[in-house]
């Protein structure tokens, strides 16, 4: 008797910890993405957005096209010094809603430097830069 409630709490323990394994790969997971993401912006930090354009273009077919866009926001210093750095943060938070609403699946965008944002869009049917000047577009009728 005394074996069989040894097996038994054995077995408890051993589920409770494969239970516990389980959740903290899972947080493993996460911290990790939230140390590929600018926290301001949401889009991916320099780093990552460096290796991911790294791997898009050794992944790259010759027949492959690529729109790359460099956004700098104009001004932000003028906003930071009207505004506080507060303001200037809901500028930078704003400009990722808004890249992040035109990325495609394997498409990129990454904070580059403290108001600039680098876009990698697939130009496989010869829009991205139209999506790019569409983008440019939304920004400017956008309310800050």
């Amino acid at each position: 008797m005394a074996a069989g409630f040894i097996h038994i709490v054995t077995r408890i323990r051993v589920r409770a910890m494969a239970a516990r394994q389980v959740e903290l790969q899972r947080l493993v997971v996460h911290a990790t993405e939230k140390l590929r993401q600018d926290s301001l912006t949401g889009l991916l930090n320099r780093y990552e957005i460096e290796r991911c354009v790294g791997e898009k273009l050794v992944d790259v077919r010759a027949d492959d096209e690529l729109a790359v866009a460099l956004i700098d926001i104009d001004h932000f210093k003028r906003v930071n010094d009207e505004y506080g750095h507060l303001g200037g943060d809901e500028v930078l938070q704003k400009m990722g809603l808004l890249v992040s609403a035109v990325l495609r699946t394997g498409e990129y965008a990454g904070r580059y430097g403290g108001e600039e944002i680098l876009m990698v869009l697939d130009n496989a049917d010869c829009r991205g830069v139209d999506r790019v000047l569409g983008f440019h577009t939304a920004v400017r009728q956008a309310l800050f």
